[in-house]
């Protein structure tokens, strides 16, 4: 358990549950490892999509706009 005291000397909540086969319970958030699930999900999603990889927008409000409009293209899809 040395990176759960790591996290836990720097302020950081560990979500990853502990298996199931465990002898010894640890406490984990349920409810923040499945938001932590779905911004894994979402960073995927964006991955196959060069222009957000490699930044082509010189403004960051230009991307963040399409940020958004891929995170309703995922959304719908």
């Amino acid at each position: 358990m040395p990176i759960r005291e790591h996290l836990l000397t720097h302020d950081r909540v560990p979500v990853i549950p502990p298996r199931s086969n465990r002898t010894e319970s640890i406490a984990s958030d349920h409810d923040l490892y499945t938001l932590r699930d779905k911004v894994e999900r979402f960073f995927n999603h964006l991955k196959p999509l060069r222009r957000m990889a490699t930044r082509y927008d010189k403004r960051s409000r230009t991307f963040l706009a399409f940020m958004h409009l891929v995170a309703v293209w995922i959304m719908i899809k």
